[in-house]
């Protein structure tokens, strides 16, 4: 049996990215950048256009991570917001990464930028292909812990891109 259901809002954005951007804020604590300092710059940056409707809300995550991971609570709108901006929210906060972790995040936006374009080329699936088994690889090098199913879901995606054309 073959699945052509694609759910981009609870594989990815209610789903795997609940779990992603957790441990991008652990790495930049880790890294001496504390967690209030990463919740201000979410408050204080300015979305305009349909990023003001969903801005991010801020994250508390507990002092120890749980043994099977972070799962931060986000609607989808907001959640999207975040991932989309945050490079520009860390940029204009004075944060910057550079870590493994962090190089991780920024392949998984390359993912998102092609899973939500609206044509999509054969060349691009192809390489789209690649990066979600090269991203999945790395989330679990790098500390993904317990991955469900929705972070294994998008591994589909580009045979479904193939099969039935944009997932958006």
């Amino acid at each position: 049996m073959t699945n052509t259901s694609v759910d981009i809002m609870h594989d990815l954005l209610e789903g795997h990215f609940q779990r992603v951007i957790p441990m991008v804020f652990r790495e930049a604590m880790a890294n001496g950048v504390p967690l209030a300092r990463i919740n201000n710059a979410i408050t204080a940056f300015q979305f305009s256009g349909p990023d003001s409707q969903n801005p991010p809300t801020t994250i508390n995550l507990p002092a120890n991570a749980p043994e099977n991971g972070d799962n931060v609570k986000m609607g989808a709108n907001e959640m999207s917001t975040l991932v989309k901006l945050l490079p520009l929210i860390f940029k204009f906060a004075g944060i910057q990464l550079n870590t493994p972790i962090w190089q991780m995040f920024l392949r998984l936006q390359r993912i998102i930028d092609i899973v939500w374009a609206h044509s999509i080329d054969e060349a691009t699936t192809a390489m789209l292909d690649q990066l979600i088994q090269n991203y999945l690889r790395d989330f679990q090098t790098l500390g993904g812990k317990n991955t469900t199913i929705k972070g294994h879901l998008p591994l589909h995606y580009p045979r479904v891109i193939r099969e039935m054309g944009p997932l958006r």
